[in-house]
C-alpha cells in the first residue's frame, strides 16, 4: 500500500513540473520551417510580380488599364519545382524528446513495478486466503472434536452418576447387611417361685452380623376390655441405667423383658373376658454409628392348638407405631 502512495506521489509531481509539447517558434522561420519557407515564397513572388497600373509618360493620352491576366487555380505544381525545405531542430526539441523518452520509459517502469507488486499482492491475498481456509478446517474438526469429546463426557457423567449411585447402593446393602438387628423374641408363659404367679418373657435377641449398643429400653402390659384401643404411645416402664455410648449387645446376644402374670388375669384371658396385651421397645446404634429402634406389640389369646400345654399364644397385634423396626 506504501508504495502505490509513492509511486501516485511521483507522478503526479512529473505530470505538474514537466512540459509533454515542445515550445512554438517565435517568427516565420522558426515555425517548423515550413512558415519561413512560405514566407520566402511569398517574398519571392512578390519580387516577381510587375504593377498592374504603368505610369503615363504623356498626360495628355488617356492611360489604358491594364488588366492582370487571371491564373489558372487548378494548375498543378510539381514538388519538384518547389524550393528545398529544410527543418532545423534547436536544443529546447532535442529537450523535449528526450524528455517525452524519459518520461515514457518512466512510465513503463512504474506500471511494471505496479503490476509486479500487485501479482506479489496477488499471491499473497491467495496464500492468506488458503491459509484462513485450512484455518477454518482446523477450526472445523476442532469444533466437531470438542463437541464429540462433550457428548463422550456426558457419557462419562452419567456412566460416573450410575457408578456412584450403584455403589451406594452396594454399601447401603453391605451395611444392611452387615449391621445389628435386634428383634423381639416372645417365650412362653411359665409359672414363678411364687405360687399362683405366673410370666411371660420377651427376649431382644441382636441377630445381626455385628454387635449393637443399646442405649434405651422400655416394656408394658395393658389389660383392655371390649371395645377399647391401644394408645399409640404407652406408658412404658424403663429399664437401665444405660451408659452414654450403650450397653453392647454382642451378636446373639439378649436383652430379657418379663411381664407378670396373676392367675387371675390369665383365666380372665382364656375365658376371652379381656383382652391381654404386651409390649416393648429397644433403641441401640450399630458399628456404622447409626441409631435404630425396634418395637413390638403382642396379644396373648387362647391357643388354637389343643396339643400346646400354655393355655395362651401371642400373636402381632395393635398399632403400626407399636411393631416397627429402623
Amino acid at each position: 500500500m506504501t508504495q502505490t502512495i509513492i509511486t501516485s506521489v511521483l507522478l503526479s509531481i512529473l505530470l505538474q513540473g514537466s512540459p509533454l509539447a515542445p515550445p512554438k517558434a517565435t517568427n516565420d522561420e522558426g515555425r517548423d520551417g515550413v512558415t519561413g519557407v512560405q514566407g520566402n515564397v511569398k517574398k519571392r513572388t512578390s519580387t516577381q510580380t510587375k504593377p498592374l497600373v504603368q505610369a503615363n509618360p504623356n498626360p495628355q493620352i488617356e492611360p489604358k488599364t491594364l488588366v492582370p491576366p487571371q491564373e489558372d487555380s487548378s494548375r498543378t505544381v510539381k514538388v519538384g519545382e518547389l524550393p528545398p525545405i529544410s527543418i532545423r531542430k534547436d536544443r529546447s526539441d532535442e529537450l523535449a524528446s528526450n524528455f517525452n523518452i524519459v518520461f515514457s520509459a518512466l512510465l513503463v517502469a512504474v506500471g511494471a513495478f505496479q503490476a509486479w507488486f500487485l501479482y506479489r499482492t496477488l499471491g499473497a491475498m491467495r496464500r492468506q486466503a488458503d491459509s484462513m481456509d485450512d484455518q477454518a478446517g482446523l477450526l472445523k474438526d476442532s469444533v466437531a472434536a470438542a463437541n464429540s469429546n462433550a457428548l463422550a463426557a456426558r457419557e462419562n457423567a452419567v456412566a460416573a452418576q450410575e457408578n456412584v449411585k450403584l455403589v451406594r447402593d452396594q454399601l447401603r446393602a453391605t451395611q444392611i447387611a452387615e449391621r445389628a438387628w435386634v428383634v423381639p423374641i416372645i417365650g412362653s408363659i411359665q409359672e414363678t417361685e411364687n405360687k399362683g404367679t405366673f410370666q411371660i418373657v420377651c427376649e431382644l435377641t441382636n441377630n445381626g452380623r455385628t454387635p449393637a449398643w443399646v442405649t434405651a429400653a422400655g416394656s408394658v402390659g395393658m389389660v383392655l376390655s371390649d371395645g377399647k384401643e391401644l394408645p399409640t404411645v404407652p406408658s412404658y416402664t424403663m429399664m437401665g441405667p444405660f451408659t452414654k455410648r450403650g450397653t453392647l449387645l454382642a451378636v446373639g446376644g439378649l436383652l430379657p423383658q418379663g411381664f407378670p402374670l396373676s392367675n387371675d388375669v390369665l383365666a380372665r384371658a382364656v375365658k376371652q373376658e379381656i383382652m391381654l396385651f404386651v409390649a416393648g421397645f429397644v433403641e441401640y446404634t450399630d458399628i456404622y454409628g447409626e441409631a435404630h429402634r425396634t418395637s413390638y406389640c403382642y396379644q396373648l389369646k387362647r391357643s388354637q392348638d389343643l396339643t400346646r400345654k400354655d393355655p395362651l399364644d401371642a400373636y402381632f397385634a395393635g398399632p403400626a407405631e407399636l411393631n416397627e423396626a429402623t
